[in-house]
C-alpha cells in the first residue's frame, strides 16, 4: 500500500516560468501548496544585469494572489469573471498585506523581500524555510509556543 498522498494544483503557473521581480528574476522550480487565496512556488532566484543572468544559488518562496474559486489562467496571465468586484477588491487587500509583511523585520516572521505586480495579479517573495509548513510542524508538535517559533 502507498502512503503518499497526491496532491493535486489548479491554474498553476507552469514549472521553469520566469516571474521579474524588481532587481531580480525568479524561475518557478516548484508548486509548494494552494489556498483559497492564494498559490505558494518554490523558486531560484536570479540577478539580470548588464552582464547577464546571473544565478544567485538561493531559493524563496513567492506567493500568488489567485482566488481558486473565481479565478482562471490563460497561459501566465490570471483571469477573472471579478464577481462583482471581489477579485479587484481582495487583490487591493494581498497587495496591503504584503506592502506591511515587508515592513516588518522580526525574527519570528519571515521577510519579504519582493513585491511586484505582473500577469494581472499580485506576487510577494520571502525567505524560504525548508521542513515543512508551520501546519506541519504544529500537526507533529500538537502545538507551538511562542518563544519556539521557528526563526530563520
Amino acid at each position: 500500500m502507498n502512503n503518499t498522498k497526491e496532491i493535486k494544483f489548479h491554474n498553476t503557473l507552469p514549472i521553469n516560468t520566469t516571474l521579474r521581480g524588481h532587481n531580480c528574476e525568479y524561475l518557478i522550480e516548484e508548486v509548494l501548496g494552494q489556498g483559497t487565496f492564494g498559490i505558494t512556488y518554490l523558486a531560484t532566484v536570479y540577478l539580470q544585469g548588464n552582464l547577464g543572468r546571473l544565478p544567485l544559488k538561493f531559493h524563496v518562496t513567492i506567493k500568488e494572489f489567485f482566488m481558486k474559486e473565481i479565478n482562471g489562467r490563460e497561459e501566465s496571465t490570471v483571469t477573472s469573471d471579478s464577481q462583482g468586484g471581489m477579485f479587484d477588491k481582495y487583490k487591493r487587500k494581498f497587495a496591503q498585506e504584503a506592502r506591511s509583511l515587508k515592513s516588518l523585520n522580526h525574527p519570528h516572521i519571515v521577510k519579504v523581500m519582493d513585491f511586484f505586480e505582473a500577469n494581472n495579479t499580485y506576487y510577494y517573495v520571502m525567505d524560504y524555510l525548508c521542513g515543512g509548513s508551520i501546519e506541519d510542524l504544529i500537526a507533529r508538535e500538537s502545538f507551538l509556543a511562542e518563544d519556539t517559533a521557528p526563526t530563520q
